[in-house]
């Protein structure tokens, strides 16, 4: 079995999907002897056997001197979280079976350098690989990961198959511990139950019991009546640190982006944008409320006056009149259950780096991929409003 150090991260959210992962690592070794001679090594990739499992270290860099052996971890985020300090005592326990000096890690990023102090950390490092190679492949749990991770259909089916109360969005522990006490212990005693739930849930039940219904039924099921949707405009805004660089418009099924490659643009292309979103006076669709949000803050940055732009957030739609039997209202997990699949395999947080790669390298295949990744975004925004016109009728 594979421990891959540095998705530990995942392995702390959800360990079924760390395990399932490791499955299609492949363990590439640059250091295979004893650690000896001083110098630079950059990007290394170092490996352990221990507990009948592989523990793997990649992508660092090691400075070398006489005495002493300092582990550098690139990073892209603000700051540092806990799962960092197990991260770096992971890389020195590693590297350490390889040398007898001194070691350091450092873990930086363009917003901090700092030196982990790894030897606090070690034996509960050292205690999750030991538990960890005792373990099976565990039952799914919701957790945050599942937004954006390739087996959650998998998860899905398998919870849905054991009627599992978890798959319903909103109860809480509290909530799921008063049903259990009721007697409510799967999917089917919700809709059996239903005064039960009324009881407990008040004016949230209807969502409750309609959701339990659609993973059940596994079916889209309309609880709350919904207005037909007027003909619009389709909105998707990618963004990198305080710069809102691509503007994506779905307009007559027409893909049009309003792309800014310097910061110094991002004034134009925002006017172009409000300009055409005028001239047509149509409702403007989005999925959650990222897109108003910045465009409100383009107003007040750049000290323009205020159009009149009529925003539908879909998500609210979603979220206060339709269940669906997924486990995120997200709009990659929605549109994906409806049969829309995305060309290339980003997702918002990716293209934030994937930009930030661009700007480096100036490569237009990375800037074909993020506009790909838009274009995608806005036509699934266009799928879901059309299952509300669907279900309005």
């Amino acid at each position: 079995m594979l421990f891959c150090i540095s998705k530990i991260r995942t392995y702390l959210f959800c360990p079924r999907k760390f395990i399932l992962e490791s499955k299609d690592e492949k363990v590439e070794s640059t250091i295979t002897q004893k650690i000896n001679k001083s110098g630079f090594l950059k990007n290394v990739s170092i490996s352990l056997e221990i507990y009948g499992l592989t523990l793997y270290a990649k992508n660092i860099d090691l400075k070398i001197d006489d005495n002493k052996i300092t582990i550098i971890s690139h990073r892209r985020g603000k700051r540092l979280y806990q799962y960092h300090y197990l991260e770096a005592a992971g890389y020195a326990f590693v590297v350490s079976s390889y040398t007898d000096k001194k070691i350091d890690v450092i873990f930086k990023s363009k917003y901090y350098r700092s030196q982990i102090p790894w030897e606090k950390h070690v034996n509960s490092f050292k205690n999750i690989i030991y538990n960890f190679s005792n373990k099976k492949i565990p039952k799914p749990i919701l957790n945050p990961e599942c937004k954006f991770c390739k087996y959650s259909l998998e998860c899905t089916n398998e919870l849905i198959k054991a009627k599992d109360l978890s798959l319903i969005r909103g109860i809480g522990k509290f909530r799921l511990k008063n049903l259990k006490e009721k007697g409510i212990e799967k999917l089917d005693d919700i809709i059996e139950m239903k005064e039960v739930v009324k009881e407990i849930f008040g004016e949230k039940s209807d969502k409750i019991i309609a959701q339990a219904k659609a993973f059940i039924q596994k079916k889209i099921i309309l609880y709350n009546p919904v207005k037909k949707l007027k003909p619009g405009i389709f909105l998707d805004i990618e963004s990198y640190k305080n710069f809102n660089f691509l503007f994506g418009v779905l307009y007559e099924d027409k893909y049009i982006p309003f792309l800014s490659l310097k910061r110094e643009d991002e004034k134009t292309e925002f006017k172009k944008l409000i300009s055409f979103l005028s001239t047509k006076k149509l409702p403007v669709y989005h999925y959650y409320n990222y897109e108003p949000i910045q465009i409100n803050k383009l107003f007040k940055k750049y000290n323009l006056k205020k159009t009149n732009i009529e925003f539908v957030d879909l998500y609210k739609i979603y979220h206060n009149h339709i269940a669906i039997p997924t486990i995120s209202y997200s709009l990659k997990s929605i549109a994906k259950y409806l049969g829309f699949n995305w060309r290339t395999n980003l997702n918002g947080n990716i293209v934030v780096h994937k930009f930030e790669d661009f700007l480096k390298t100036k490569d237009d295949k990375i800037l074909d991929e993020i506009l790909k990744y838009n274009e995608d975004d806005v036509n699934a925004t266009k799928l879901l409003f059309n299952i509300v016109n669907k279900l309005s009728d």
